[in-house]
């Protein structure tokens, strides 16, 4: 589910910031790659499918803008009042950043301006399967070297000032039935009657 709400942020994005030459990726992670001359080996971010295949990300110039996200956390809490039930309500949190490379050439802007564009465009509702999921903006870094040097520790950049970095944390938050979402992931997606907008509140 959350590839698919990730997605859909990413189309969302795609489509109202306009850029064509934009590259939008899922939820990565840093890992081992192989690396060139005496760097034998270098972290870096990617994304890894489901047989352990992974598609490096790097510092591009050929990208008006390459964004990708990450799962930083999750937090659970069941419903307070639920009598008799081992199926029981509970709702996920999961606390995420969206990381955005951006060239200044092909885009004509700093990366302030376009963090400002991205958090006017960011959705805070998305659908999924007829049910509403809140997604909520946190914190927007604009701390571009301390970015890049997270990401890519291993990699010189120096040589490419067209390029920054900015991120953008938000969080997730959907409520399930526990057992219905475990038939579900085993069944490869989910039902609709599994999912309600939230708790009582």
């Amino acid at each position: 589910m959350l590839n698919e709400l990730i997605a859909s942020i990413n189309s969302s994005l795609k489509s109202d910031l306009g850029y064509s030459d934009a590259r939008y990726l899922g939820v990565s992670e840093i890992i081992p790659q192989a690396g060139v001359d005496d760097q034998p080996v270098v972290m870096m971010p990617c994304i890894v499918d489901e047989y352990g295949d992974a598609t490096p990300i790097s510092p591009d110039t050929d990208y008006a803008l390459q964004v990708y996200h990450r799962v930083n956390s999750k937090s659970s809490e069941l419903r307070s009042v639920q009598y008799g039930s081992r199926n029981k309500e509970q709702m996920d949190v999961y606390s995420m950043t969206m990381f955005v490379i951006g060239s200044r050439k092909k885009i004509k802007k700093s990366g302030f301006c376009l963090g400002e564009e991205i958090a006017d465009w960011f959705p805070d509702i998305l659908t999924y399967d007829g049910v509403n999921i809140p997604v909520n903006q946190q914190e927007m870094n604009y701390d571009s070297a301390a970015i890049m040097n997270a990401e890519f520790p291993e990699i010189e950049y120096s040589g490419i000032p067209e390029l920054f970095m900015l991120s953008l944390t938000y969080s997730v938050r959907f409520s399930f039935r526990k057992r219905c979402r475990t038939n579900a992931c085993n069944a490869g997606h989910f039902n609709r009657d599994h999912f309600n907008q939230g708790f009582n509140q």
